[in-house]
């Protein structure tokens, strides 16, 4: 399957930014193996490429969401809880990770002190 091809069939599979997963199952059903395995990572990486991971120690309020989708917009924000984050916040955009936590604070101060 050429590149051109495999990028149309994905963004066939969405609509407003969402996969629709009747499109998905009939394209599935028409494609070989082989092809089929370059959709499911062309897939995979519209969805990463789409949607911020925000890890927090509690989860996140309304006021806090709005925030973050003011700033990472046309992206879907999905809030994972982590209770070892002390006081702090991972965000993960695509392949660039942003930590600002006590946590990752005292883990550099130690390291530097090392």
């Amino acid at each position: 399957m050429k590149k051109k091809q495999l990028k149309l069939i994905t963004n066939i599979s969405y609509s407003e930014n969402i996969l629709n997963l009747d499109v998905v199952e009939k394209i599935v059903n028409l494609l070989k193996r082989k092809d089929l395995k370059q959709y499911i990572r062309a897939l995979k990486m519209r969805e990463k490429e789409s949607s911020i991971v925000i890890d927090t120690p509690l989860p996140l309020t309304d006021e806090e969401r709005l925030f973050l989708e003011k700033i990472f917009v046309g992206k879907r924000i999905e809030n994972r809880i982590n209770p070892e984050l002390l006081l702090g916040i991972r965000v993960t955009n695509n392949d660039n990770i942003y930590d600002v936590s006590l946590k990752s604070k005292l883990e550099n101060i130690i390291s530097y002190l090392s």
